[in-house]
């Protein structure tokens, strides 16, 4: 049985594993080596290879209040799911990501992550470069 937070309920949790991504971490006790999805309101979700736009676009969908990432694309206007990955890092605080062929985490800009999140991830790339 998992020990899934209060708020992952059934139907979100099924949305996460369409996804790729597993449980949420703290930042402080996560695996920063392999794929992932940082997002401060959750923590670090591990995502299998390939999916970090996917899981990207799922958790800006729950940002905004939209039922999943599809939705929020078509909603807002953007490509799936690049377009709503790059929304998501760029427009949500606090939110960065690994993929399985990046050695260096990227986040949407300097002023999106604190000092904090700087110092866990260490070498960070930034989309606004």
């Amino acid at each position: 049985m998992l020990n899934k937070p209060e708020w992952i309920t059934d139907s979100i949790w099924y949305k996460m594993c369409d996804a790729g991504m597993s449980l949420p971490e703290p930042l402080e006790s996560a695996d920063l080596t392999k794929p992932f999805v940082y997002d401060r309101k959750y923590g670090v979700f591990p995502v299998i290879r390939g999916n970090h736009q996917v899981a990207m676009s799922l958790l800006l969908a729950f940002h905004k209040g939209y039922k999943n990432g599809v939705d929020a694309s078509e909603k807002m206007g953007l490509a799936y799911s690049h377009g709503t990955a790059d929304h998501y890092l760029a427009n949500i605080t606090g939110t960065a990501f690994l993929s399985s062929v990046g050695k260096c985490i990227t986040a949407g800009s300097k002023n999106n992550l604190n000092e904090k999140e700087k110092d866990y991830f260490g070498s960070i790339s930034y989309l606004d470069k």
